[in-house]
C-alpha cells in the first residue's frame, strides 16, 4: 500500500486539500498507515452496528469484510475497505431512519441521491480523506473513509424474466455511473462495453428517464413471495452470484476487531458462492489493497486546530 502522502488538514473544503507531508517509502510506514485506516474503518462499522441495533435493522458483513471476520477475526491484513449487505426492505428502512436520525460526524450518499454514481449507499466519515490522487480530490463530493452498504434484491428464477431483469439492472448501472459496462476481456465483454459506450451518447434527460424505468422494473420484484433468489446489483462482478432466498432468514454475532457485529448465519454458503474456498488465502502477489489510496488523512481538523493555537499565541505576544 504505497501511501504517497499523509495529510494533516484540509483548507476550508475537501477539494482544496494539499498534502502536508510525505510518508516514508517503507513497508513499515505503509503497514502502519494501513492499520490506522483499518482502525478508523472499524469505528465506522461499529457506529453502523450500533445504529442498526438502536433502530431494529438487520445487516450482514459482506465480501472481504466477512472473510476477514471469519478467517482473521477482523480485517484481512491487506484489505482497505468495509462492506455490508442489507435485504432490500431493510435497506430502504435504513435510509428512511438515517434521514430522520442521522449520526453526527458522518455523511450519507444514498443510492437515490440524484447526483450519485452508485446504485448502493456509502456512509462517509467526516473530516477524513482517502484518495488515489490529488486530481481525485478536485472532483466534487465527499472523499473520506467510507462504508459500502449494498442492497440485496430479489431476482426471479424464471429464465425469461431473469434475462430481462439483468438487462434492466445493467442498463440502470450504465446510466447511474455514466460509464460503460465492463464485464470481462472476452469478445462478449468487449461487445457489451462498446454497446454501452454508444448508449451513453444520448441526452442527459433521456438517461435519467431510462434509469427511472429500469429502477421501477427491478423494484416490482422486491415483494416476490417465492421462486426467486437474491442478488447484489451494485457492480458487474456482483451480478454473477445468486443466493437462495433463505440467506437472510437468520443473523448471528461474529467478532471483528474485538467487536460483536452481525453476519448471515449461512455466511459459509454466501462466501463459497462468491469465492470458492475462501479460507485459503490468495498467493502473496495477490495480497494487495483494492483501493490502494495514495493520500490518506485521518483527521482534517488537526492542523486547523494547530494553526489556530499558533495564531492565538502570536497575537498574545
Amino acid at each position: 500500500m504505497p501511501v504517497a502522502a499523509v495529510c494533516g488538514a484540509a483548507q476550508n473544503t475537501m477539494t482544496e486539500f494539499v498534502p502536508q507531508a510525505e510518508a516514508a517509502a517503507t513497508n513499515e510506514g505503509d503497514d502502519n498507515m494501513l492499520l490506522k485506516l483499518q482502525e478508523a474503518e472499524t469505528q465506522i462499522l461499529v457506529m453502523f452496528d450500533e445504529f442498526c441495533k438502536t433502530h431494529g435493522l438487520k445487516y450482514s458483513l459482506a465480501y472481504g469484510t466477512a472473510i476477514g471476520a471469519v478467517r482473521h477475526g477482523g480485517f484481512i491484513p491487506w484489505d482497505d475497505d468495509v462492506d455490508v449487505l442489507m435485504e432490500r426492505h431493510e435497506y430502504e428502512r435504513f435510509l428512511a431512519v438515517w434521514r430522520e436520525h442521522p449520526t453526527d460526524g458522518y455523511s450519507l450518499l444514498a443510492s437515490d441521491d440524484p447526483d450519485t454514481i452508485f446504485v448502493h449507499t456509502k456512509i462517509y466519515k467526516d473530516n477524513t480523506i482517502m484518495a488515489s490522487s490529488e486530481e481525485e480530490l478536485k472532483k466534487p463530493g465527499h472523499h473520506g473513509f467510507f462504508l459500502d452498504v449494498f442492497p440485496l434484491d430479489r431476482i426471479p428464477k424464471d429464465k425469461k424474466k431473469r434475462k430481462k431483469f439483468l438487462y434492466k439492472a445493467k442498463l440502470r448501472l450504465v446510466y447511474t455511473r455514466n460509464h460503460p459496462f465492463k464485464a470481462g476481456k472476452g469478445l462478449r465483454g468487449k461487445i457489451l462495453e462498446l454497446v454501452s459506450r454508444m448508449m451513453l451518447l444520448i441526452p442527459k434527460k433521456s438517461k435519467r428517464r431510462i434509469k427511472e424505468k429500469c429502477e421501477a422494473y427491478i423494484m416490482q420484484y422486491k415483494d416476490m413471495p417465492d421462486n426467486y433468489e437474491y442478488i447484489d446489483l451494485s457492480m458487474p462482478v456482483t451480478m454473477r452470484d445468486k443466493f437462495p432466498k433463505g440467506l437472510t432468514d437468520e443473523y448471528i454475532d461474529i467478532k471483528f476487531g474485538g467487536y460483536d457485529l452481525k453476519i448471515f448465519a449461512k455466511y459459509d454458503m454466501m462466501l463459497r458462492t462468491i469465492y470458492g474456498d475462501y479460507m485459503q488465502p490468495p498467493p502473496e502477489n495477490e495480497r494487495v489493497c483494492i483501493h490502494n489510496p495514495q493520500i490518506i488523512c485521518l483527521d482534517t481538523t488537526v492542523e486547523s486546530r494547530s494553526d489556530s493555537t499558533t495564531d492565538n499565541a502570536a497575537e498574545e505576544n
